[in-house]
């Protein structure tokens, strides 16, 4: 009889959340003001086991609060078992959290690459994935349009598709620090951190990486905030140009930190000349204002009427870098024309220019 291969093994797994009958109650007792247990104990799932094997279809029934939602959260990994172990044997998607790491604002295109780039794909990688995606996805032109206009099912599979091609953080990361341990410096220990790990887990790897026990670390973004490691010395980013200036600021500020000469390297392999002055701009200041203003001159907030999500709007006298008192100006006497005549009866011509600029663009506005 052949043997069936297991896809995922869920093992005496068990979920406690603690109840409080005060909300004073949580902190007193998390600060150890009290040696009194002020909570009980709420069991969302408790001891539960079950194995999927490769090709089965399964369904989880339960009355409302059974736990079946909690359950298939802690098998994707959505949430952490307070007890008990989950094994999982390949990639898993959970439908309810796709597209959980999608800019709104972004059309379709725009939110692939992003996702892409943030786990570790190179534009290349992606550009090879792009076509399989789409066809995947199947929503036509709508990917050039922001996604927070998508119904929810066009939403989903835009996600979906994103999902099965590229969304495997764990092993990009992974994949990334073996080949950097084993083929480019064996004389040093290299560890990595991703957004998928565990907080304890975490926490580990955080704590050897600023002992000095670890010394090169790879990671996804999850390290863009909230890290204090004193000795690091060096951060690289790779496919900077994917990244906006605020956030290069953001991952710059994890280096620097201590007394040693830092430096972070932006790599890139975008030979666009605007490319290259936002990220020539970091060079220049370690201002954050600066860096947020110099990257809304370069790149532009985009158009409200129009499909662009960045890029200067059709100005045709002002410019938004240099003439913000003037645009502030002209808001003012707008709000002031319109608290007189709210609708613009007594300006005809204003009211006609208004009623043409919406109608020519009442597809595409952002």
């Amino acid at each position: 009889m052949e043997q069936k291969e297991l896809a995922i093994h869920v093992d005496r797994v068990s979920k406690v959340y603690k109840l409080y009958r005060r909300n004073r109650d949580r902190l007193i007792e998390s600060l150890g003001l009290t040696k009194k247990k002020l909570s009980t104990p709420h069991y969302a799932l408790k001891d539960v086991s079950l194995d999927i094997y490769k090709g089965e279809t399964v369904g989880i029934i339960g009355t409302n609060g059974s736990g079946k939602s909690t359950i298939l959260k802690i098998i994707t990994g959505v949430l952490h078992e307070t007890s008990g172990t989950v094994q999982v044997n390949g990639r898993i998607s959970a439908l309810l959290e796709l597209g959980a790491g999608f800019n709104m604002e972004y059309n379709g295109i725009e939110n692939i690459y992003l996702n892409g780039t943030m786990i570790g794909f190179s534009e290349k990688e992606i550009d090879e994935k792009l076509q399989d995606i789409l066809d995947f996805a199947d929503i036509g032109d709508y990917v050039y349009q922001p996604v927070k206009t998508y119904s929810s099912g066009m939403f989903v599979r835009l996600a979906f598709a994103v999902a099965i091609n590229i969304v495997d953080e764990r092993k990009a990361v992974t994949e990334y620090a073996q080949k950097l341990q084993t083929e480019i410096f064996p004389d040093l220990k290299v560890a990595f951190v991703h957004g998928k790990m565990k907080a304890k887990e975490k926490d580990a790897v955080m704590s050897a990486f600023a002992a000095g026990k670890t010394d090169i670390l790879v990671s996804t973004t999850v390290i863009e905030v909230g890290v204090d490691v004193p000795n690091a010395n060096l951060m690289v980013v790779e496919n900077a140009e994917r990244f906006g200036l605020s956030q290069l600021h953001q991952l710059r500020g994890r280096v620097g930190r201590g007394q040693h000469q830092s430096y972070c390297v932006l790599v890139s392999d975008n030979k666009n000349d605007e490319t290259r002055q936002r990220l020539k701009a970091m060079t220049k200041t370690a201002d954050g204002f600066k860096i947020a203003e110099e990257d809304l001159r370069l790149r532009g907030p985009g158009d409200f009427f129009g499909l662009r999500q960045h890029g200067l709007p059709g100005l045709r006298v002002a410019d938004l870098g240099c003439d913000t008192r003037l645009l502030a100006e002209a808001q003012s006497a707008a709000d002031g024309l319109l608290a007189e005549d709210p609708a613009l009866t007594h300006h005809p011509a204003t009211a006609e220019r208004v009623r043409k600029l919406f109608q020519q663009s009442e597809n595409s506005l952002n």
